[in-house]
């Protein structure tokens, strides 16, 4: 409690470092009972709604500190009128305001209260009751409030990547035109495959792509991925179950298996951004010493040095990072996402290019016409998709590397 203390004076110095004829400073803190207030879940969400405060107010400057009374953020800003209630809005509405603080200070003394405001106390967590009696009357145990913060946080994640996920994989099946592959008008390259048929094993794969995600936020990494592969095998099957033995996404639940695991794991551990391409690369930095089942992978892989969608684990996922800076600069419309695929084919070694294409030669071919494509011309790209689809190419690895770094990007505005 004396280092919580201190911790407490030293923000409230720090505050008052502040410039209020200027400025005014939001402090956003996890609101954590007890003496650890350094759970995983305080770094979460600090970040969470750090990212909600950024996305509507311009900022002047942003302080991170992580003290003994738990990490947070202060912002400093322009003032704005109306600002208390647009912050009680998100604490009132959001699913996960009711475990954060978001104070603001239009001086250094103290912040600005509710009921200065005429608005009601919040409300307990456990009971809804008035907060502050269950807090002074120790209502409820410290072990039932920890409990119910870590179940409303978990189940956050879950929907928030069961629904990152879905609008990565629909943001790339959507698409029209792409070289072969299935849109919603046209099976392309793909005659045992359609659009309804790749939805149905998206339905079928989401719930093992979330399990992956939520094994890393519970697990230390290689426990989590020696877990993971099991639960990718379940995926498969699911997968198989509803296409008849057809293999619709059997390489994107590898990659964005990855990529969620991964997510998970980073999240729970409160890593960088970065620490996502690194912890992939630690998993799979044996990945080519392993024996693998016969399948054109390997025999590419022996005959070429191809590597494919294992080489992009062991890079830890390298396209994937570049098609998400692609993304942070473009954003996601109709030509960057055409235009992210072909940077993706351009970038990548696309075993399923490869195979369709049945030699090196044929292979480099389209890939060169592809990305011969340097800026959006959606006519240019329909007539390389029609030769596409009359020469039976399809490039479903580049499509599996779009589908992860979209997923990434959306959750990266979210989480980093």
């Amino acid at each position: 409690m004396n280092e919580i203390l201190k911790a407490r004076e030293r923000r409230y110095h720090l505050i008052q470092s502040k410039d209020f004829s200027k400025y005014q400073v939001i402090v956003i803190k996890a609101n954590i009972p007890g003496p650890n207030k350094n759970i995983k879940e305080a770094y979460l969400l600090i970040k969470i709604f750090k990212n909600i405060v950024a996305k509507e107010i311009k900022l002047v400057d942003l302080n991170y500190v992580d003290e003994s009374d738990g990490p947070y953020y202060l912002l400093v800003i322009h003032p704005l009128k109306d600002l208390k209630l647009k912050l009680i809005d998100i604490e009132n509405n959001h699913p996960l305001g009711r475990l954060i603080d978001l104070d603001l200070f239009i001086n250094a003394s103290k912040s600005v209260s509710r009921n200065e405001l005429g608005i009601s106390s919040r409300k307990c967590l456990i009971c809804n009751r008035d907060a502050i009696l269950c807090s002074r009357g120790q209502i409820h145990s410290y072990v039932e409030i920890i409990k119910e913060i870590e179940n409303k946080v978990e189940s956050y994640l879950e929907t928030t990547f069961n629904e990152k996920l879905k609008e990565a994989i629909y943001l790339e099946l959507n698409m029209d035109f792409k070289f072969g592959l299935v849109t919603p008008t046209s099976s392309g390259s793909h005659s045992d495959m359609n659009y309804h048929l790749m939805a149905k094993s998206i339905d079928a794969i989401l719930p093992y792509l979330v399990k992956m995600a939520m094994v890393g936020y519970h697990k230390e990494l290689e426990g989590a991925y020696e877990e993971a592969i099991t639960i990718g095998i379940d995926a498969e099957k699911a997968m198989l179950a509803v296409t008849n033995n057809i293999n619709t996404y059997k390489g994107l639940i590898f990659i964005l298996g990855l990529a969620s695991l991964s997510m998970g794991y980073a999240l729970s551990n409160n890593q960088g951004y970065a620490h996502l391409y690194t912890n992939i690369q630690a998993i799979s930095k044996d990945i080519f010493k392993k024996e693998i089942n016969k399948s054109f992978g390997k025999y590419a892989y022996l005959e070429y040095g191809f590597t494919g969608a294992r080489g992009e684990a062991h890079s830890g996922l390298f396209t994937v990072a570049k098609l998400v800076e692609f993304f942070e600069f473009n954003g996601i419309t109709s030509n960057s996402l055409h235009m992210g695929l072909i940077k993706a084919i351009a970038i990548s070694n696309d075993s399923v290019l490869l195979k369709r294409a049945g030699s090196m030669e044929k292979y480099q071919y389209f890939k060169n016409l592809i990305i011969s494509i340097q800026e959006y011309n959606i006519e240019e790209i329909k007539v390389v998709t029609r030769e596409c689809i009359n020469n039976n190419i399809s490039c479903g690895g580049a499509a599996d590397i779009l589908i992860t770094a979209l997923f990434i990007y959306n959750c990266k505005k979210i989480f980093w």
